[in-house]
């Protein structure tokens, strides 16, 4: 009889469960598959974004930016990290192809914190090398190095050949830059045979492979075969529209040229690079492009107009912080004067370009001072190590010999003291009881901690249950009046009737009631929201900090305007007002800005 009951009870239990998963994968179902859906689109679309980006960064800036701005909005709303990651990453890109050096250093940091978190190794090299770039235009060529550095390392680790190739590139152009050109050659030799191995590299990537060979060739006077490299990378870059490389191969054909004698053909080359550089607001080739036109005319004897080249391009060198290139103006410009006998002014230029030189070779001395630290910091911890472990071996036979002695007082104390016995054990049930009062506190703490969480997201729950509640309202308060309407012009209703039933709606609708009651309900989860925001804008007025209360709560455009009875158009009327009161730039984001707040 009782193992039917067991049986029994078995059964019910069972059939109870069965039914718990049944109704609860329903649900899931129900619940979730909407909403993979709507992640799967955002995700399709953010990748079709960054196969754009990844394929044409260097075209059309403001569009490139653009894109890269939605891709961070859908990434933020899936709440996909590596995503987003990546799209600060492109807008760094983006960024710091066009020469915004300061934002593009900005938001590469930003992706860094995000892609260290998520270990994803891959992108992080692509960062460190847009950060090592970042600092090689700035000729720290030390923190440019440490970079390259952990780019090569992951690529490594990872064996991906097309980090190798941007550790490589990286490595050419310091040692190019610092006139160690064996290993120079050494590194873009290397970065050759990766491109040999054909890994499905872009045209790009070929292009500059062969840019900085070119250039190699150039600063061993072997002009033609750097003009042929040039030439094919300019047919390369003209293919897929980089107008940055084009302009710096034309730079650069024009100095070959220039060393051949072909003075139109160098001239020829040196106005079209000035003339794209400023169409892309490219402010270090255009500075570029100055300095070698100011040899062209010091060549020429044109000496007011070499001045005045290399005078310009000193001063765009000076304000982009481009150090080495200033000293070479410098220089330049001490060398011309000379010729034309203004000594003394030519003084000035050279001691100018000699302080600039020592700051360049300071660089080079820190990077050796920080080698030799490096050296001194690792001995220093294998000292420690070593320290630690005969610390270490010292405590153990310390501990040793504790425990040999704490035991034979334990056994001295058992044959004359047996009455601490009965003390240890009081002792012990004591601790016990305190253990467990403490650990009864720790969960009543930790319960009115989950008590009070739950009562802010039941608050904010109610908060957009309210606000949803309006809309609604509004809805019926609309659709009731445009009713009542029609059934006056078809002669359903007479004129007092309608005209007591409106009266009765608009009573209904009571905006300054319904806004108290949502502003003090507001109040309670987003404590000190009004006075931050009055803050930030002054000016703001009451229908306008109304406007952003809604907007704090994720409502959509939809929902507002139907709050506040009026169009979408007057909705958006009333933001471009509100951010032209909090100052916003064209880049920023008015929600999250109100969600930050």
């Amino acid at each position: 009889m009782r193992m039917n009951k067991h049986h029994w009870q078995w059964t019910i239990g069972i059939v109870i469960s069965l039914v718990t998963c049944v109704l609860v994968v329903c649900f899931l179902v129900n619940k979730k598959h909407p909403e993979s859906e709507y992640s799967l689109e955002y995700q399709q679309k953010l990748n079709e974004i960054f196969t754009v980006l990844d394929t044409g960064f260097w075209r059309e800036k403001d569009k490139n930016l653009l894109l890269s701005s939605e891709a961070l909005q859908l990434a933020r709303q899936i709440d996909d990290s590596n995503s987003i990651a990546e799209a600060l990453f492109f807008k760094a890109r983006i960024l710091g192809h066009f020469e915004n050096n300061d934002s593009n250093l900005f938001y590469s940091n930003q992706a860094v914190m995000i892609t260290e978190r998520q270990g994803n190794d891959t992108l992080l090299a692509k960062i460190d090398n847009n950060i090592g770039n970042y600092y090689f235009t700035k000729d720290n060529y030390y923190l440019a190095m440490q970079y390259y550095t952990e780019v090569e390392r992951i690529a490594e680790k990872l064996n991906i050949n097309y980090l190798r190739w941007l550790a490589y590139n990286g490595y050419g152009l310091v040692y190019m830059s610092l006139n160690e050109n064996d290993k120079a050659i050494e590194y873009f030799t290397k970065e050759t045979k990766i491109l040999n191995n054909n890994d499905g590299l872009s045209i790009r990537s070929n292009a500059i492979a062969k840019v900085n060979l070119g250039s190699i060739y150039m600063s061993q006077n072997e002009l033609n075969q750097a003009e042929r490299l040039f030439m094919e990378a300019l047919a390369m870059t003209e293919q897929i529209r980089d107008t940055a490389v084009i302009c710096d191969i034309f730079i650069r054909l024009g100095t070959v040229h220039q060393a051949l004698h072909n003075h139109s053909i160098s001239y020829d080359y040196l106005y079209k690079a000035i003339t794209l550089a400023k169409q892309l607001g490219n402010r270090r080739l255009y500075g570029e492009a100055l300095f070698n036109l100011g040899h062209w005319y010091a060549t020429r004897e044109q000496y007011d107009n070499a001045k005045e080249s290399f005078l310009k391009s000193m001063s765009i060198f000076s304000d982009i912080g481009y150090i080495s290139a200033e000293q070479k103006a410098n220089m330049a410009l001490s060398d011309l004067l000379k010729l034309k006998g203004e000594y003394l002014e030519s003084l000035n230029y050279y001691k100018r370009s000699v302080a600039l030189n020592d700051s360049i070779l300071n660089l080079k001395i820190q990077k050796k001072i920080s080698d030799f630290q490096w050296e001194i910091e690792f001995q220093k911890k294998k000292y420690e190590r070593e320290l630690l472990l005969e610390k270490y071996e010292s405590q153990k036979n310390r501990n040793l010999l504790y425990v040999v002695l704490i035991v034979s007082l334990i056994l001295i104390a058992l044959m004359f003291f047996k009455y601490m016995r009965e003390s240890l054990k009081r002792q012990k049930i004591d601790n016990d009881n305190l253990q467990e009062k403490i650990k009864t506190a720790e969960k009543i703490n930790a319960l009115e901690k989950f008590k009070h969480q739950a009562e802010i997201e039941s608050k904010s729950k109610e908060l957009i249950t309210l606000s949803l509640q309006l809309v609604s309202k509004k809805d019926i308060l609309n659709e009731i009046a445009s009713t009542t309407h029609r059934l006056f012009k078809s002669g359903s209703m007479d004129e007092n009737s309608v005209k007591n039933l409106l009266t009765i709606i608009r009573g209904s609708d009571n905006a300054d009631k319904d806004w108290d009651q949502f502003k003090s309900m507001f109040e309670k989860v987003h404590k000190d929201f009004f006075i931050r925001l009055k803050q930030l804008g002054p000016e703001l007025t009451d229908h306008e900090i109304r406007l952003c209360a809604y907007l704090k709560i994720n409502l959509s455009n939809h929902e507002i305007a139907k709050i506040f009875n009026i169009n979408p158009g007057s909705l958006k009327t009333n933001r471009y007002h509100i951010r032209k009161k909090l100052n916003l730039q064209a880049g920023e984001n008015l929600e999250e800005i109100i969600r930050a707040i």
